[in-house]
């Protein structure tokens, strides 16, 4: 009896000895949780600076109602760039690992006045034949001072914290016009308007790096067409009977401004 309690005392020890031996070998030990990660989705605004190139074709259409006026039509190319200061916001969707869609708003202040005088062509029926030709002159300006966006957003992540992406949308623009013709004594056709209702469209593209969970720098590139501008004649007192008809076309924009963005809401786990 003695025997076979001492063989069952050694057979349980060497059972504990393998089961300590096993699980030394293989710890059992909880999984840890996945580190958060920072996702695009989410509001943000931010302000960028920049620069921009304006330009708009302007025409001066000498009114057939005389023989001095009809034949020597003028094309003007009102061109102008500027500093660019701007304001946006908008809103993220990371939809997978790699895609990222939005939409955004912006407002941008600038200051692209071009203008542009010609003197009225010598022997033609547009000349000034009565005093000197250097005397008779067309000047036509367009001036630029703020644009305006709602853009669609749609791009791809390279790397989890790098967008690269596309945008477009529709497009606002404030536009102050201006256009004389005069002979420097007794004619003077002059024209000023403004207009802030001609929308248009934009396009573009541009890069972003999330550099915090909460800040996000970009540099972006958008090409504005805003729609034409007046069309108009002007008839100076004294002479009803003909006079100058000035015609603005389509104003195009090209911008290229660098900004900064702050996403609300830190990082969280991805959820596609």
């Amino acid at each position: 009896m003695k025997k076979i309690l001492l063989t069952l005392i050694a057979v349980a020890a060497m059972a504990g000895s393998a089961s300590a031996a096993d699980l030394a070998a293989r710890p059992y030990v909880k999984a840890p949780m996945p580190a958060p990660v920072a996702s695009w989705t989410g509001f943000y605004i931010g302000g960028d600076v920049g620069g921009a190139w304006a330009r708009t074709s302007v025409a001066n259409n000498f009114l057939p109602n005389s023989a001095k006026f009809g034949a020597d039509n003028e094309v003007f190319n009102n061109s102008a760039s500027s500093v660019t200061g701007s304001i946006h916001a908008g809103y993220n969707w990371q939809v997978s690992p790699q895609a990222v869609v939005g939409i955004e708003a912006d407002w941008t202040g600038l200051k692209a006045n071009s203008s542009a005088t010609t003197i009225w062509t010598a022997g033609g029926a547009a000349s000034c034949t009565f005093i000197p030709a250097a005397s008779c002159f067309t000047t036509i300006s367009t001036n630029l001072s703020w644009l305006a966006t709602v853009r669609g957003r749609a791009g791809v992540l390279v790397a989890p914290n790098v967008l690269l992406y596309a945008t477009g949308g529709v497009a606002w623009g404030k536009r102050d016009y201006f256009g004389e013709g005069s002979n420097s004594t007794d004619y003077d056709a002059v024209f000023r308007g403004s207009s802030s209702s001609n929308t248009g469209y934009v396009v573009g593209a541009g890069a972003e790096w999330m550099a915090a969970a909460n800040w996000i720098v970009r540099a972006e590139y958008l090409h504005y067409s805003l729609g034409k501008g007046p069309n108009v004649s002007v008839f100076p007192a004294g002479f009803p009977t003909f006079g100058n008809n000035f015609s603005w076309d389509r104003t195009n924009i090209n911008t290229v401004r660098v900004g900064l963005s702050y996403k609300f809401g830190g990082p969280v786990v991805a959820k596609y």
